[in-house]
Parts: C-alpha cells; structure tokens; sequence
C-alpha cells in the first residue's frame, strides 16, 4: 500500500521534522522488514508477475529475477503486481525516502548501488545523485556493508549443511551483470572487501569466467587482484596465491581475450609476485615466458610486461646458490638478445635481483654498457657507478667487516672477465678492430677495465673515485699497499700476482686498439704504485709508450709523459738514460706542439724520479743542465700548453733536486732563462700579470713553492714568501693555491712536496717531517699574517689571509709555531667572522672549527662565549678607521660626486657630505654601514657556530633557552645568505627540529612577538615569517591566549611601510586564520571555546572595522571561514558576526558593480537587471551563506540582543548588499525562530518599513518581500498599524514608487501569509481593489506591473471579483468615495474606474444607500474643471446607469435621471477633444438606456460638430499653439464625428413628435456623410442609422388609412438612407464596412417584414437594392455572399 504513494508523498526539508515524522529509530525489527522489501522492489525488472510462465509446471516453482529469491518475488508482486510506469514510480520513491537522511547511510547504500543499476533512468539518475552525496561519508570498511554487497552479486551459495536448513524459496540467485557492474567499483574502495577472501576470489573467478561476463567486468576482475594485494597481507595472501596467479595466467594465455585485458593481467602476476615472491621462485619459467613475450605482445602490453618484470625482480633476491645460477643464466641469455627492451628488462634484472658484488649481474651491467642503444647504456653507466657515483666528492675509509660489498673481490672480478673474455674470442661474439681481436667492443671493454679500477681500490680499503687525474693520484698510496701485497703474494695463492698482469694485459690490449686517457691513468696509477716491480715490463715497450706521450689528446700525452718517465727512470740504466734525455731534449726544440710538449713533461718526469730514486744512475751533469735549460726557455713561450708545461716540468725537477742552473742574481734583467733567477722572475711576472690564466698562474704559484722544498739553502726563499703574500689573488681557487704554496715553501725540506705522491700520502709524510728540529720559516709566516694581513682594511687582503691561515692550520696544525700562537690565531678567525665577505666568513668559520678541534677546554669555552655574545648582539671588533678603509661596497651608493668612482670609503663620503653641505650626513652613512656590519657580524658568527655546534653540544645547552629563540628568527632573515648561515647553524645545532621548537614554544613567541613591532624593517619581516612557520604543523593549545595579541599586531604589521613586509604579514595572517579556523571548533572543548571568545572579538573590532580595505576583506574571509567550523559556539556572538557580515555585503562589493549601477544602466529595466545580477551575487557570496549558517544558532536570549543591532542597521545601512543582506536574514529568522520572534516583529517591521522608501527599485522590492514573511511572526495590532500605514501611504502620496513599494509587499503578504490577509481582509483588500485599477494612467510613470500585481492580491484572496466585491462592498465603497474626495486626479480616476468595475459586477445590485453615495460623489466631481482621466468619472457615470437604471427610475433619494443627464450634457460641451469624445459617448449610453427624449438639446451639441467641415477647422486653426501636430488634431476630430454619430443613433428617442420633428434632418445628414468620410465613421454612421430604424416609428405596425401618410414619409427618409447604404455595400477595400451596410439593410428589411410593410419599398429603391445584394453574392467573403443572397430571396 505505501510504495505506490512514496513518489507523492511530501518530505519535510527541516531534518528534526523529518525524523520525528518516520520515527524509524524506534522499531528497528519494523524497519529492517521496510528495508527487505524495498530493497526487493529495486530489484524487481519491469513487467515481472509472479505467477507461473506457459510451458512451466507448477512443481517447478518460479523463476526468481536476478538478486531475488521465489520468495520476494511473490512479496513484492502479489495479486496486483504494479505497471512497469507504476513500479518505476514507485522506485523513484523509494530512493527519495532513501535520500531523505531518515535511515544510517550504511543502510541504504546497498539499496542506492541497486537502483543507480536500474534500466529506467528517473531511477538510475535519481540513485545516483544520493549516493554520491553519501559515498564520501559511508565507511566501506564496515563488515555489515561488504557482506552484503556479497551477497547481492553472488546470491546465495551456501556449504551443503547450511543448504538444508535455509528454504529454497529463500536463496537469492545472483546479480545480474549491470548490478554487478555497479557492485565492483564500490568493492575496490574497501579494504574490508579484499580480506573477505573467500568471497573476493568468487567475485573475481565469476567475472572472469561466469556465464554473462563482459570485458569491463574482467578488467574490474583483474583490478580486484590488484586491490587484494595492495590490502591483504601475505600472510592472508598466501593460501589463494597460486589460485589467483593461475587465473591470471590462463588469462594471459588465452589469445583471444582483449589485449588490454591481457595488459592488465601481466601487471596483476607482478603484483602477485611482490606480495608473495614463492610464486615466482618456484616458476621461473614463467618469467622467462614474459621475456620471450615482450617483442610479440603490442606497445602497450610490451609496457604492461615491463611494469610485471620490475615487481617480480625482487621476489628472486632471497634465492640460494642453484636457484640463483637459472636467474643468472636468465639474465645472461637476455643481455644481448636481438630485442631491445629484454636486454633492458635483463639490465634491470641484474640490478635488482643480486647483490653489487655478485660477479655474473656485474658483467652482464659491463656489457651493457657497450649496448647499440643509448638509453641501455646510459642505464648500464648508471648502474654500474651508483655505488659511488661518477662525481664522488670525497673518497672514505671503508669498513672491510661491512656485510654488504659494494664492489666484487678484484681477483674474482678479473678471473670471472678473463673467462668470458676467452670463450668469446673463440665465438662469434668477437670484436675485430684492424689488426687486432679484442673480446668485447670498445664502449663495453672501456668500462670493463674502469670497472676493474673500481674494484682494486675497494679492495685496498678506499671508495674509489675516478673523477679526475688528481683524484686518483690522491688514493694512488692506498692502492700501492693492496697492489704491493696481492704481488708479493700474500693472500691465499698466486692468483692476485696473476691477477695484476692479467689486468695490465688487458689495459695494454684495450690501448693497442683505441687511445682512451682514463684507461692510461689507469695503466700509469697501476704501474707508479709498484714500480720497481712492473716498470721493468714496459722497457721494451717504450716506443709504444711514446706514441701516446705524442697523442693529440692532451690529458693522453700528459698521463703518457708520467708513464713513459716512471719506466725510463727505473727500467734503464745510467747511458741509456743520457741517451734518452738527448733524444727528447731535441724533441723539445721541434716545431710540433704535441711533441714538444710529450717531450717536455717527459723529461722533468725522468729527471724527478732519477733524482728521487733510491738507486743512484750516474748521469752527466751536462745532461740535466741542457735538458733543465731547454725546459726553462719555454717559460717565455706564446702557448699555454707549453707554458704549463714547462712549468709542471720545472717543478718535478726543482722537488727532487736543485734546479741544475747558474744562480744568477734576482734583480738582474737579464731574460735568457739561463739562471735561476732568470726562472724566478719570469715565474713572478705570470705570478702578477693579468694577460695570463688562472691555470698558468696557479702552476707558476706551485713551481715557486716547489723551488723551496729541496733545501732549507735555497737563495731566494724569503722573496718568494713575501711574493706570494703580496700577490693577493682575487680568485679563490688561486689563494687556496697559494696557501698551499706559502705553507710549502715556509716548511722548505718538510713539505709534503718532497713526498712520493704514489705511495705515500701527505698526513703521513707531515706526521713524520714535522717531528725534525729544523728550522723552518712557518713562525714568521704566520706572524706576518696575524699581525698585518688579516686586520687589514683591504677585503681582498683579509680574504686572503683567511684562506692562507686556515690552509695552514688545516695542513700543519702539529706544528709547534702553530700550537702557540694557536689563541692569536683564534682571535683572528673570531674578527674575521664579521667581515661583509661571505667567502671569508665561512672559510673563518672552518678556521674556528679547526681551533676548537686543536684547543684545550678554556680556550674553547672562551670561543664559545665570544660567538654567542656576537650572534646575539651583532657587536663586534671594534676596528680603526682611516681615509682609505672601505665603508661600503662598490656600487652600494651609487657613483661619486664628480662620476669617476663609487661612493665606498670613508674619504669618499666625507667629501660628498662636505660637496652637499650636510656635515651630519657622515653620521647617517655611519649608522648605516654600522647596521650592515652587525648582520654580517651575526652572519659570521652563525657560520663560526655552525662549524663548532656539533662538537660543543655539552658547553651550549645552558645558553639554548637564548640562543633557540633568536636562531629560530634569524633563520627566515629576508637577506638569502644570512638565512642559510643561520640554518645551518640550526641543522648542526637542533637535532630535531619539531622537538626543539616544541620544547622552546614559549621563548620563542615571546621573542617574535617582542619583535614583531622592531624598528628595523628586516626583523619584523623575519619575525613574520619565522611566525608564519611556527604556527604550520604543531598543535598550539598552549599559546591559545597569545591569539588576540597576535591578530591585532599582525593586523598593524599588514599595514606597514615596507611591501615585503606587508606580504609577509598577510602570509603569516592566512596561516593564523587557517589555526583560528582549527581551533575554533566544538570538538576542541574549552580550546575551542576560548578561541573564539578571544580571536572574534579582536578580528571584528581591529579587523572588520579597519580602515585598509585589504585588512577588511582578509578579516572576513577569516570570519566566514571560523563560523563554518565554529557550529554552536558562534551562539554569543551572533549579534555582532551578523551585523557585521551584512555591513560588509556591500563593501566587499566589487566597486565597478556600483559604477554601473550609477552610470552605466540607461532605463529602469536595465538597472532592475543590474540590481538583480548583484543581488544574486551577493546571496551567493561566503558571507551570506555564514550569515545563513548563524541562523540556526539564534535563540529568544540572542534575538534580544540581535534585534536593536538589525534595526539600527535597516535604518542605517548603506549599499544594496547590505539592504537586501538585511531582508533576507529577516526572512531566515521568521523561518527558523517563528516561535519567538513575535516579541520584536513590531520594531522589526517598523524599521522595515523605512526600506519602503528607498530609492531603489530592487531595495524596495526585498524590504516588501522581508514584511510578506514577517507579519506571520507579528502581534494583530502591529499588522493592524502595517495596513493602515500603507494605506495611508498609498492614498495621500502620489509617489509612484511608493506606491509600488506597497504593492510589493501586499504582494508578499498574500503569497507568503495569506491567512494574514484573509484576517485583515476588511483592511487590505479594499486598497488592493482600489490599486488594481491605476493603469489607466500609465502616463503618471506608473509600472505596468502594478496592476497585475494588486489583482494577484485580490484574486488569490477573494472568492472571485464578484463575490469579493459583494462580501466588502461596504469598504470599498468608501474607499472609492474616499478617493473621488481627494485632492489627487490620479486617485479621482482611480476611484472612478473602481466604481465602474463595482457596477457593471454587481449587475444592478447595488442597493439604493451605496448608490447614492457613488452617484453623489461622481457628480460632485464632475462638476470640477476638466483635467486629466476626469474622463473616468464619465465611464464610472455610464456603468452605474447602465446597470442600475431601473433603481434609478424607482429610488426616490437617489439623483434625479434630469440631474445625471443634465451634468453629462453639460460635461459633453466642453472644448477638450479627447474629454468631449468621452462625454458624447456617455451621453449617448444615457439617454439610450434611460430612454429619456433630450435628442433636440443632445442635437443642438452634436449637430454643429458633425455640420463642421473637418479640414476648414484646421486651416483656421493653423496658429493653434495647443495642437501643433495637425494630424493628431484630425484624427481626433474624426474620432469626435465617429463617436458623436453612434452617440446621436443611441439618443434618437421613440417618441412620434420628436422624430416627426428631426427624422428628415436626421437622415439626411446621416445620408449625405455615409459617403464622403472615413472608413471608421462610416461604421459609426451606419450603427447610427441602425439605431435609426430600430427606433423609427414609421416602421412600426399601424391603421390603414395612415399608409399613405407613412409611404410619402417613408420614400422621403429613406430614399436619402438607402441608396449610399447600398453604395457602401460596394465598397470592396474595407470588409468591416460592407458587413455593417449589409446588416443595417437586414435590420431594415427585418422590421419592414415584421410591420408588414414591404410594400412602403418603391420600385426604384427595391431595384437598386437587388441590384446592390447581386453584387454582394460574389463579395470574397463567403458569409457576406449567403446573408445577402438570403436578403435578395427576402426581398423577391
């Protein structure tokens, strides 16, 4: 019975109301039932009965619809069962009910995901709109739910002992394939879906494999796969694994499935594999299966089995020794397949499955490298360095008891390699180069013995790094220990002494073919760090060797030249070496630059490692000398190649043994290069000049060092000393250079130059040298550093220093010069911390931490005090200032006075305070500098902290509740530098970040809030933005009463001076408003409640009401924002959020909105449109749905304090925003609080009524609407005084717009309180009556919307007019005599059309009493002076008589007929054409329905009218200034003749002497105007003469012997009448006229028939009118045809 009527059935909106009407939730088992069956009728197909199908037995039982039982078939059908248009009705019910939010959203989902399925779509539509309003919010994890979401896909499969006990009639069969379409996507949601195993693999089998699947239901199958295994575990997994993965690959076997479907499926074996690796163990065939398949599957499988690879390759990484050889063999096989994405796919394998020293994956990675496709290779390069990284920074120490190796056993490496490299000499997998057959191509064999290096060094201990030449060098003695043990055989066997010569065998085989740098540094490191055990191989080979030494590579030649020097200097013996010196000495003085320069660094190679060498060879000195010689002279040359060279060569020879040349004297010019000083000048010279490179400059710098460390004896060591520390290079990289070089040259002997680079490193070489007692020149070095050069006014200077100091505490801080002046050096480091260069602060910084490493506890504890008071201060050295000292940098103030050069030291700007006479400005500049050197000051400090924090964690902590604050702040310092200075001071100090900030709250908003109003405009940005962090990410419970101080600072900072700032603190405001937001919620409990009794206020008095419209708006959005999440506890302050938000409806308004109001609408209804446009953008705006949301919080207690706010604001209120925001909260609360608003309607509609006089249409109209709702809230006597006040407006003001303003909100009385209306009905709807009848005067600006609305107020409020008019005929009555009284023609009018409405309703039922009254009135004010719709008053004289003139002709109190007709005649005299036409008119209505003979006086008016020749008049009148438009003036005469003819037909009277006296004038003016006028007063003239013959008394039946009398009267009038009647009837052009001629004969004929007397008819005048009808019979219209045909049958 209910499903029928659900469709129809009206839900309340109001939740509550809902609820308590269904009561749902207090019978839970009735509810359950409700559910079942609704949930059946879902399900049920269109057309279904229950009853047994023909050809069915009934022993069969039915069949049940898919999802249904026999059982609920039968329920839901029944004897009646519904029309396929009656069950769809009834389901677009059911989901209504559903959607109605009467039942848990649990409950109905099911029922929703059935009928979104349905094949109606009113059904499906409908369905699917609620559930995904509900989607979002249902929990898919709830067991209840995804059972039986199971259940209705699958039916009811139940085990065998739970099959008997349930009814057959009870087991539900399954869904069909659109339910279950709609089912799957929800089952992917759920993570509770996928743990329901059992059920889930039946889902997934019965997709795939059922009987009415599709591809979609497959695809989704196959996605089920992927959901169980993104949400079930592998423990859970493990059981339906092999299941699962079987289905998939039968799935994939199965050609003829769509190829996305077998994409799909590949990805979800790979899923399967992740999850569970066995499966892929114990099936590895299966995975090659997949590499054969990638080159036949289509691109986008060939991407499926890519994604399906990559997830099985980790299954394979646990796997032991024999499983682990088939994935080798895998990989191997596919490595150099023909296919690119298996060699790809087999790369990827390799990198995956097997640890980074496994030999096998490392080899197929190598081979790779050499791979015809560049994407394979540059993955294999990739690969094969990510261990280290081919740009590795610093080489480490490694842990050898590491468990994971980074790099295979170097022995195992090579011998695995060796191998392969054999078997494929002997293959086709050979690579034939010229002459030469290597087993690997170049690219492949390239990185094989690169590979190979790798592996050397780790197995040395050291994170090889094959960046640079120089880098190598650098790791060179740790690999001469390793190398040196696997040659001397001290590992298991002689395999690493093997293993070396094959590795040098195989680099040699590799550069017989190409000429590779890297590979001959490989070679050269090999070969130095075991010299006097492999240089001995390469005697022979020195030709060989010489041909890469003359290369055209340069690093080749270089790497070359070393080789080549290294086996001459230890392989041959004292004459075999002269032998080559000369030989390459000739070289050197050959033209070709590549020999010259093999050459040359051949020979100082040659030289240094002889002289270094242990085993003396004796070598004439004539030899060195010309070879040193022929060196030197290249010093001079053009070419920098040369150059460097020369250098480099010079150097190797001066570490090993005095230079081999005449001394010479330093200030001599000569320029021979024959002497030492000679060479030491020309070096100065490059040294100085800036023609030359860095690099010539920075190899000058080392050869000069390098000149000093042979002996302590060496003549100009102190100069170079000086050179070099006046040198001060402005490139960095040259003053570490020349640290390095000053450091050498001081320590002479002792330094690391004198050192073997390939087998002894630098530390150590240090460690030793510095323990000798041999004088040095380091103690005078650093005192001319400490003393002159770092308290320099020069930053370049300062810099330099620094970077000399650090290089010399880095280096040789054992020293004892260095451990004394170590708290000099300290201090230094400390000044130096502030300079303004960021370089020489941080290289300070280091220099401190070096200190600090080196210094006992006092000095550290006295470094640590020092930068603390310099972070937290800025002060610092105080430093002297002299004309020259540099103020500021270049370019910082711009140019000086006179152009040339900048405004930078103190000289500089005294002389421009002295030019602009401004001695003070000095001070300025001053206080400025100051103020930078402060941040750099602080700045230097941070980077001396970030240096020594880790290390000083202990000494710290009792300063961190001083230090974190600050450094919290500084780190968002608007200067970059600064910034990351001090972040890096917080990394190295604050291990975690969220904990510190957590511990240290309080300090630290303390801080920025101190800070947030600092003079200096960087603080108070850094403070906003520190602040702005500070308030993301944490909860901030404990700072809930800083709130309101941060709100109303922010709110200042928002408007200051500086735009950055600015920006920054209305960055920090949005955060703050997004905390407020969160907190200012119920579920924070009295968090909640004190954020918002503090944040609201604040934001509403500094916020809403400040001046700056940006603060205004942001301060609104915040407001909208927190009231959406505040919910209950906006409850306090409604009163002042409301007004608030109204008031800024309309400044938030865009400004141009209003300029197109003003300027731009060009009509009313433009701007009605307009204003309507922003009105609908203002109801949609945030603040207005806020305001909406406020609502439903107000109670009697906040109304007493909303209610006096709203009113100030109705009255006072500026901008249609604010207006119309006011009406409709009006309206929302007569909604929501009809209940207790009735105390304050009264003030509320007396202040809306002030809105009934705003200038604005749209205003006017909301404020009537706002009334229509409230007076159903209001007291009957301040309804009462409503009517009255707007009557009274609507009858003394004759403002249009007030009026209309009435009208609306009648109006919205009547639609939105009709019972109000009806109640007050003997107030309000006589006005309505009245009002409904002023568009007769449209020209008063009246709308012509007006009279449709006052008759909706009457019509939906009266039984009918009729009936409405006799119910309040009393009221309006007085009403309309009240009106006639008024001084307003417009209201005389008014009520002159009201009156004659009343009369012709009432159809003569007025009684005597109202009658008079109305008569009364009306010739009262007709006797007034003609004005405008005076003719209103004719009209409402013309209804009364017309319908009630038989109380006129029998009420003795009621006007005389004699009084009527003589006013009207009187009014038909006046000059006025328009009031004149209407005054005839009425008259003759009068005299034609009183049957009153006044045709003579009547006559004595029309007649000079009518006798009056039209165009005559107007040429007498051409001066007439009142019609200036001569047509309007004739038309208007015409219409008088028209109207004053019919009029004269009306009053022609039946009485004898009368038309004895005028019948022959009468007729014969009538006659002779039918044919000479227009087309309109021939049809007034021709009703005339109908009017004439109606009333003709000699038509009339009378005695015989008056037929004579009557015949000659008759042919005398009528032979004047007929025959231009009969010419009308040929007029063709006007049909209108032809039919009125042709009924006035008729009319004729028809009473000369009834008097019989046809026979008055003449010969002549019957002749002419046959032969006038005979025309007539062939008129085009068909009727005027018959009628005059049957007239002519008449008439014969």
């Amino acid at each position: 019975m209910l499903m029928p009527v659900l469709s129809s059935m009206e839900i309340p909106p109001d939740p509550v109301k809902r609820k308590a009407l269904f009561s749902f939730t207090k019978k839970a088992r009735s509810v359950n039932l409700f559910m079942d069956y609704m949930l059946d009728m879902l399900l049920l197909p269109y057309g279904t009965t229950s009853e047994v199908r023909p050809g069915q037995g009934a022993s069969d039982g039915l069949i049940a619809p898919p999802g249904m039982s026999e059982y609920a078939l039968k329920r839901v059908t029944g004897e009646n069962p519904l029309s396929p248009e009656g069950l769809e009705k009834a389901k677009v019910g059911i989901v209504k009910l559903l959607g109605a939010d009467v039942f848990p959203e649990e409950d109905v989902v099911c029922h929703l995901v059935i009928a979104s399925s349905d094949t109606r779509h009113s059904v499906a539509g409908c369905a699917d709109m609620e559930l995904r309003k509900i989607s979002g919010s249902v929990n898919w994890n709830k067991p209840e739910v995804i059972l039986k979401l199971y259940g209705l896909f699958r039916g009811t499969l139940l085990s065998k002992e739970k099959e008997a006990v349930i009814n057959a009639e009870h087991k539900r069969t399954p869904a069909n394939t659109r339910i279950k379409l709609k089912i799957l996507p929800f089952l992917l949601k759920s993570r509770e879906a996928a743990n329901q195993l059992p059920y889930a693999i039946q889902v997934i089998f019965d997709c795939l494999y059922g009987t009415n699947t599709n591809l979609k239901l497959k695809s989704m199958a196959v996605q089920f796969v992927y959901h169980l295994c993104t949400s079930c575990t592998d423990i859970k997994m493990a059981p339906v694994g092999p299941v699962l993965l079987s289905g998939m690959t039968k799935v994939i076997a199965d050609l003829s499935e769509e190829s996305k479907l077998r994409g799909l499926a590949f990805v979800a074996v790979g899923r399967l594999c992740k999850l569970l690796p066995a499966l892929a163990v114990r099936d590895i065939a299966m995975v090659q299966s997949f590499f054969d398949l990638l080159p036949k599957e289509s691109n986008e499988n060939k991407l499926a089995i890519q994604e399906a690879i990559s997830l099985i390759a980790p299954a394979f990484k646990e796997l032991t020794a024999p499983s682990l050889f088939l994935v080798e063999a895998l990989v191997m096989s596919n490595i150099e397949a023909s296919e690119p994405l298996r060699r790809m796919m087999a790369l990827h394998f390799a990198d995956v499955v097997f640890l980074p020293n496994n030999l096998s994956s490392r080899y197929c990675m190598l081979l790779a490298t050499g791979d015809v496709s560049e994407e394979i290779r540059n993955e294999a390069l990739q690969l094969i360095h990510s261990a280290v990284g081919l740009n590795a920074t610093k080489p480490q120490i490694l842990d050898k008891s590491a468990d994971e190796k980074l790099f295979p056993s170097f022995v195992d490496m090579l011998s695995f390699i060796q191998t392969k490299a054999e078997s494929r000499l002997s293959s086709n997998a050979k690579v034939i180069v010229g002459t030469h057959t290597l087993p690997f191509n170049a690219a492949a064999f390239e990185q094989i013995i690169i590979y190979l290096h790798m592996c050397l060094m780790y197995g040395a201990g050291e994170l090889p790094d094959i960046e640079s030449a120089t880098s190598m060098k650098a790791q060179a003695p740790t690999m001469a220990v390793y190398v040196r043990q696997l040659l001397c055989n001290k590992e298991a066997d002689t395999a690493g002494e093997n293993a070396v010569h094959i590795y040098l065998l195989l680099i040699q085989q590799f550069l017989s073919t190409t000429r590779n740098s890297l590979v001959m540094m490989c070679l050269l490191e090999l070969v130095a760090v075991a010299c006097d055990q492999l240089a001995m191989q390469f005697v022979d080979k020195l030709d060989w060797l010489q041909n890469f030494m003359y290369s055209g590579q340069l690093e080749m030649r270089e790497h070359a030249a070393e080789l080549f020097g290294i086996v001459v200097a230890v392989g041959l013996n004292g004459p075999k070496i002269e032998h080559v010196l000369e030989k390459l000495v000739k070289n050197i003085k050959e033209k070709s630059l590549e020999i010259q320069h093999g050459s040359m660094l051949a020979v100082g190679y040659i030289l240094q490692k002889w002289a270094a060498s242990p085993v003396k060879k004796n070598i004439a000195l004539t030899h060195v000398q010309e070879a040193a010689k022929s060196i030197a002279v290249l010093l001079s040359s053009r070419n920098d190649v040369l150059v460097f060279a020369a250098c480099t060569s010079l150097g190797e020879l001066a570490r090993s043994l005095p230079l081999p040349l005449p001394p010479g004297e330093l200030d001599s010019k000569d320029s021979s290069l024959a002497t030492t000083a000679a060479v030491v000048n020309v070096l100065f010279a490059k040294l100085t000049s800036s023609q030359e490179s860095n690099a010539i400059k920075e190899k000058a710098i080392n050869t000069l060092a390098k000149l000093c460390v042979v002996d302590n004896s060496f003549p100009w060591r102190r100069q170079i000393l000086e050179k070099l520390l006046d040198s001060q290079p402005k490139q960095v990289e040259i003053n570490f250079a020349t640290g390095d070089a000053l450091m050498s040259a001081a320590l002479g002997s002792k330094s690391p130059y004198n050192r073997d680079v390939w087998t002894q490193t630098e530390k150590d070489y240090l460690t030793k040298s510095l323990s000798s007692e041999e004088s040095d020149y380091l103690p005078w070095l650093l005192e001319q550093l400490l003393k002159t050069y770092t308290i320099s006014s020069n930053p370049l200077v300062r810099q330099c220093a620094c970077v000399w100091l650090l290089t010399v505490v880095s280096k040789v801080g054992g020293h004892k010069a260095v451990s004394c002046q170590l708290p000099n050096i300290q201090t230094s480091f400390i000044g130096l911390l502030a300079d303004s260069d960021e370089l020489t602060q941080e290289i300070a910084s280091k220099g401190l931490g070096l200190v600090y490493d080196k210094g006992d506890e006092q000095t550290k504890q006295l470094l640590i005090n020092e930068l603390l008071n310099t972070l937290m201060t800025g002060r610092r050295k105080i430093q002297e200032v002299t004309g020259e000292t540099r103020i500021f940098e270049e370019g910082a103030l711009g140019k000086a006075v006179t152009g040339d050069g900048n405004l930078s030291t103190y000289k500089e700007l005294c002389g421009l305070a002295s030019h602009l006479n401004q001695p003070d400005l000095i001070y300025k500049f001053m206080h400025l500098a100051n103020h930078h050197a402060m941040w750099n000051s602080r700045k230097g400090a941070a980077f001396g902290f970030s240096i020594i924090a880790n290390q000083a964690r202990d000494q710290l902590e009792p300063h961190l509740s001083k230090i974190i604050p600050r450094l919290y702040r500084y780190q968002y310092d608007p200067n970059v530098k600064i910034q990351q200075a001090m972040t890096r001071v917080w990394n190295a100090l604050v291990p975690d970040s969220n904990k510190m900030v957590d511990t240290f709250m309080q300090e630290i908003l303390q801080d920025i809030i101190s800070n947030l109003t600092n003079n200096m405009w960087r603080t108070r940005e850094s403070c906003c933005l520190a602040l702005n962090d500070f308030l993301r990410g944490r909860p901030l419970d404990g700072v809930v009463k800083e709130l309101p101080t941060l709100w109303e600072i922010l709110l200042r900072v928002r408007d200051d001076i500086k735009e950055s700032v600015r920006i920054a603190a209305e960055i920090c405001l949005l955060t703050l408003a997004r905390v407020c937001t969160k907190m200012c919620d119920p579920n924070y409990g009295k968090v909640g409640i004190d954020a918002m009794q503090l944040v609201l206020p604040v934001i509403l008095q500094n916020g809403v009401r400040n001046t700056l419209p940006e603060i205004r708006s942001l301060s609104l959005s915040v407001l909208v924002k927190m009231s959406k999440n505040a919910g209950p506890l906006l409850k306090p302050h409604i009163a002042v959020l409301v007004t608030a938000l109204i008031e800024s409806l309309s400044e938030l308004e865009p400004q141009m909105a209003n300029y197109f109001s003003l300027h731009a609408a060009d009509s009313q209804d433009t701007l009605d449109k307009l204003d309507s446009a922003r009105l609908t953008a203002s109801k949609l705006s945030p603040m207005m749905e806020t305001i909406n949301l406020c609502v439903q919080y107000v109670d009697a207690e906040v109304l007493s304090e909303l209610v006096p706010r709203m009113c100030d604001l109705i009255r006072c209120g500026v901008g249609l925003g604010t207006k119309a925001g006011c009406a409709s909260f009006i309206i929302s609360l007569t909604v929501h609080t009809p209940q207790e608003l009735p105390p304050h309607a009264g003030k509320l509609l007396k202040a809306m009524l002030t809105g009934l006089t705003d200038r604005n249409a749209t205003v006017r109209k909301c404020y009537a609407q706002a009334i229509g709702h409230l007076v159903k809230c209001a007291k009957e006597a301040n309804v009462d005084k409503l009517f009255t006040k707007l009557k009274r407006w609507y009858m003394d003001k004759e403002d249009a717009c007030l009026r209309l303003a009435v009208a609306y909100s009648f109006q919205a009385i009547s639609r939105n309180a009709p019972d109000v209306i009806k109640t007050h009905a003997v107030q309000a709807l006589p006005l309505a009556f009245f009002a409904m009848h002023s568009t007769c005067h449209e020209t008063k600006g009246l709308s012509n919307d007006e009279q449709a609305i006052w008759e909706e107020v009457w019509r939906e409020s009266t039984p009918g007019t009729e009936g409405g008019i006799r119910l309040l005929l009393p009221e309006l009555v007085e009403i309309t005599k009240a009106g006639l009284d008024s001084n307003s023609w417009l209201v005389k009018a008014q009520a002159a059309a009201s009156m004659e409405t009343i009369a012709n309703k009432m159809m003569g039922n007025l009684d005597g009493s109202h009658l008079s009254l109305l008569l009364d009135a009306l010739l009262k004010g007709l006797a007034s002076r003609t004005w405008d719709g005076k003719d209103a008053l004719l009209k409402a004289v013309a209804a009364i008589c017309t319908n009630s003139k038989n109380h006129l002709a029998s009420e003795t109190d009621q006007p005389s007929v004699d009084l009527l007709l003589n006013a009207i005649l009187k009014e038909a005299r006046k000059e006025k054409l328009t009031y004149k036409i209407e005054a005839i008119k009425t008259a003759g209505i009068l005299l034609y329905e009183l049957q009153v003979d006044r045709f003579q006086e009547f006559s004595d008016i029309v007649f000079p009218i009518l006798q009056k020749d039209i165009t005559s008049s107007l040429q007498e009148s051409e001066s007439d200034e009142e019609w200036p438009n001569k047509k309007l003036k004739q038309t208007l005469q015409y219409d008088v003749q028209s109207v004053a003819y019919e009029a004269l037909g009306k009053a022609w009277p039946c009485v004898q002497e009368t038309q004895d006296k005028y019948q022959e004038d009468f007729s014969t003016l009538l006659a002779s105007r039918l044919t000479a006028t227009t087309w309109k007063v021939q049809l007034s003239l021709l009703r005339a003469i109908q009017g004439f013959i109606d009333r003709s008394l000699l038509l009339e039946r009378g005695d015989l012997k008056d037929i004579p009398y009557k015949q000659q009267v008759f042919t005398k009038v009528f032979s004047k009448i007929i025959p231009p009647i009969c010419q009308c009837l040929g007029i063709v052009w006007y049909t209108g006229v032809r039919t009125e001629a042709l009924a006035t004969l008729e009319k004729l004929v028809a009473r000369l028939s009834t008097a019989n007397q046809l026979s008055l008819l003449t010969v002549e005048l019957n002749s002419q009118l046959m032969e006038s009808l005979t025309v007539m019979a062939a008129d085009s219209q068909p009727e005027l045809q018959h009628r005059a045909a049957e007239l002519r049958q008449h008439l014969t």
